[in-house]
């Protein structure tokens, strides 16, 4: 879970409307071709940093994002899915848009979750 894509960064959940939040290595690039404000608008604001390593799904679908599972499924997940967590507890207490990406904590998710 140390690559950052999971709890309390800026970019948690999905069509998350943090400004910067996905760290995109062509963040500058995108903005030349659409401009700052035209993504933001559309909420794919974006930081330009060293490399790919933080990005929220995202979709024009309006409420949430289609999103493939490992198993080959494909589930809708809403924009309102739970992405409180307490990250200071000991041990975590993770959300569960945090327990559907973090991979093999052996954790169910209810399908009524998301």
């Amino acid at each position: 879970m140390g690559d950052g894509s999971y709890f309390g960064n800026d970019d948690n959940g999905p069509n998350t409307p943090a400004s910067g939040g996905d760290n995109v290595a062509g963040c500058n690039d995108m903005k030349a071709a659409v401009g700052t404000a035209y993504a933001e608008q559309e909420r794919m604001g974006c930081f330009a940093c060293c490399n790919n390593n933080q990005q929220a799904p995202r979709s024009m679908h309006e409420g949430g994002v289609n999103t493939c599972f490992a198993d080959g499924s494909v589930h809708w997940i809403s924009d309102y899915i739970d992405i409180a967590g307490n990250y200071n507890a000991s041990p975590p207490v993770l959300s569960v848009w945090d327990r559907l990406i973090v991979s093999a904590d052996g954790q169910p998710v209810p399908g009524n979750a998301y």
